[in-house]
């Protein structure tokens, strides 16, 4: 039992540290669009899969639409190393919670219209 506790209190901290690091904003945009398009709840697999696949994209562009085009700033993060694949992991649940908490919130939204 306590080997199931340290790893829960490890995949917390983890968590705690990763979404520290995550611009807010554009999560929740990505999430509220991704909830928006999706037509059902059996698309959530895919649905949090291109979130981050979105999200990666738009952290690489940011530079370069900051600074007015200057592709130069256009950096690819690496793909290759844990670190990257851990925040990929934390993000994919992260999107998968939070597309679900839209997605309910819109179906209660449409069913209360209809």
């Amino acid at each position: 039992m306590d080997t199931i506790m340290e790893w829960l209190r490890a995949a917390l901290d983890f968590a705690q540290r990763g979404f520290a690091e995550i611009n807010t904003i554009q999560y929740l945009i990505i999430a509220l669009i991704s909830a928006l398009v999706m037509g059902g709840y059996g698309q959530i697999v895919i649905m949090s899969a291109i979130a981050v696949i979105v999200h990666v994209a738009v952290d690489a562009l940011m530079p370069v639409i900051r600074s007015g085009g200057d592709l130069a700033l256009f950096v690819l993060p690496n793909f290759l190393t844990g670190a990257f694949w851990q925040m990929a992991g934390l993000l994919y649940v992260g999107y998968f919670i939070a597309i679900t908490v839209f997605f309910l919130i819109k179906a209660l939204l449409f069913r209360a219209r209809g």
